[in-house]
């Protein structure tokens, strides 16, 4: 990795890693380590993933400082709005084992019990009902009146 991070005050690390064959990187995985101590060029890690704690010696190179702020945790995702083009994937129902993507216009909006329960979506002129909330907006309606 070419991008220089700084590492002062950081207590936890993505650890970054992967599989590579005689085609190059075949698969990356990452692990969430905890910084013990900073190295010139390298950082002593906890892993705790497992089942017993192990201590790596890791270059930084490889590392990506994790820190978080409170007005970051009390952020929310954009709530979609009718109109708004939107995407979802979800199951049809509990029984399939593959999930569906869909992408398509917030067109109606179910409330149960005071929230939104279900959306219905335009789809290539079909109207799709999905779960409202494995919903995300991908682009927000511009409508004057949908504020």
């Amino acid at each position: 990795m070419s991008e220089k991070h700084d590492f002062t005050d950081i207590q936890e690390v993505a650890v970054l890693g992967g599989s590579v064959d005689n085609n190059g990187l075949t698969s990356q995985s990452v692990k969430i380590c905890s910084v013990i101590e900073l190295g010139e060029q390298d950082i002593a890690v906890r892993d705790d993933s497992g089942y017993s704690t192990q201590i790596f010696i890791v270059p930084k190179s490889i590392c990506i400082p994790i820190s978080i702020t409170q007005s970051q945790l009390e952020d929310a995702v954009l709530e979609p709005r009718t109109g708004d083009l939107v995407f979802s994937m979800q199951k049809k129902d509990w029984k399939s084992k593959e999930s569906k993507s869909f992408v398509g216009i917030l067109w109606e909006i179910e409330y149960e019990m005071g929230q939104p329960a279900h959306a219905h979506i335009l789809i290539d002129n079909k109207i799709q009902k999905i779960r409202y909330e494995n919903m995300m907006v991908l682009q927000r309606c511009n409508k004057k009146d949908n504020t």
